[in-house]
């Protein structure tokens, strides 16, 4: 008589919560870290934007360097970066080949020759506008940078 050979398998009972305990830290370290670099790029990005605007609004014939930056901040504003985390905003204008930072005065910008080179830099504190605890993936010191030039008209 022909008798059917049972096979147990072998007990593993708790490997895969073994196993999940192993991969879930580094997964969700994984997923952290796309996170945080994509908001990097993505706080990069609106930065370049924030400038672009300025820039923009700094070209025209009535604008003063006082409502340059006031635009500037306000476009970073809509993407929720808050004033504090930016530590630079400086407007310049090119002479002779370097540039030389514009002044605060309502007069400042009106008397730039149309043609001049003018410059909306900007830089912020990634630090402050990081949605993960500080320094786990991008060094807390780390700064973004931007800047925009264009012609006075």
């Amino acid at each position: 008589m022909f008798r059917p050979v049972i096979r147990t398998r072998p007990r593993r009972r708790g490997a895969a919560v073994v196993e999940m305990a192993v991969i879930t830290p580094v997964l969700l370290m994984f997923i952290f870290g796309i996170i945080e670099f994509g908001r990097f790029i993505m706080i990069g990005q609106m930065s370049v934007n924030a400038t672009r605007e300025g820039d923009r609004y700094a070209v025209q014939a009535d604008s003063t360097p006082t409502q340059v930056k006031a635009v500037a901040k306000q476009y970073l504003a809509g993407a929720g970066v808050p004033d504090t985390a930016i530590s630079t905003l400086v407007l310049e204008q090119q002479l002779a080949g370097t540039w030389v930072a514009i002044t605060d005065d309502d007069m400042a910008l009106k008397s730039i020759p149309a043609g001049t080179a003018v410059r909306l830099r900007m830089q912020i504190d990634y630090d402050k506008v990081t949605w993960l605890p500080r320094g786990l993936f991008i060094a807390q010191t780390s700064k973004i940078s931007s800047a925009t030039v264009m012609r006075k008209e």
